[in-house]
């Protein structure tokens, strides 16, 4: 999925990630070696993280900096605030959303020109074409193998949203509830509220695309 970000997320990603596996100090000279970048850059994307992440804590001292692991929560922060401002991730998720959406109305939500969005479609389609699906236009709308486009957004969306949040336009956040309570109730299964979220997701993603139109043989 990574793919589809620009250089500077990806760079800060990795950056996150790095920290994340180091338990010791790491200078600004050895990260700039590892990410190809010069200290001035990595300075901006800590002085970024401080202030838009406050969940990714870093420390710093004479031996260099590290990251405050008080808790586990810092990278999935990260993670949503890189989907939240992926122009791509935006165009994507727009259109699983709003199917047949016309790309004079993902202008004006996206704040785009019309180049910049059929550029975008085109870097979209050369990653997930190999996930056997694409992007059609005009009307716009996510085709192909339906099973990879509904494993996709499964990812997608518990990766960017949580547990409080219902993004799915169109559809009832009540009546899936209720309609996962009988499936849970009727099959005895037991769900912690971790799990519950994750057969929320799966269950959301499914009926927006049956809602749609789109059905697995």
């Amino acid at each position: 999925m990574r793919r589809l970000l620009n250089q500077t997320e990806n760079r800060q990603l990795l950056l996150a990630e790095i920290l994340q596996d180091n338990e010791n100090w790491i200078t600004l000279f050895e990260l700039s070696k590892i990410l190809g970048c010069s200290v001035r850059v990595l300075k901006d994307d800590l002085a970024h993280f401080k202030n838009n992440i406050t969940e990714l804590p870093i420390e710093t001292s004479n031996n260099g900096i590290r990251l405050n692991k008080v808790n586990n929560t810092g990278l999935k922060s990260l993670y949503q605030y890189i989907l939240y401002h992926s122009t791509a991730y935006n165009l994507l998720e727009i259109i699983f959303l709003e199917d047949r959406i016309s790309v004079v109305s993902l202008i004006e939500r996206l704040y785009v020109s019309s180049s910049t969005i059929y550029r975008l479609i085109d870097q979209i389609n050369e990653i997930v074409e190999e996930r056997n699906f694409k992007i059609e236009t005009n009307p716009c709308r996510i085709v192909g193998s339906e099973s990879e486009i509904r494993y996709f957004f499964y990812n997608y969306f518990y990766e960017k949203y949580s547990g409080l949040e219902w993004p799915y336009i169109n559809l009832d956040e009540n009546g899936v509830d209720l309609f996962l309570k009988f499936f849970i109730d009727f099959s005895h299964m037991e769900t912690d509220f971790a799990y519950y979220n994750i057969f929320k997701t799966v269950s959301a993603v499914n009926l927006m695309r049956y809602k749609q139109g789109y059905f697995i043989d």
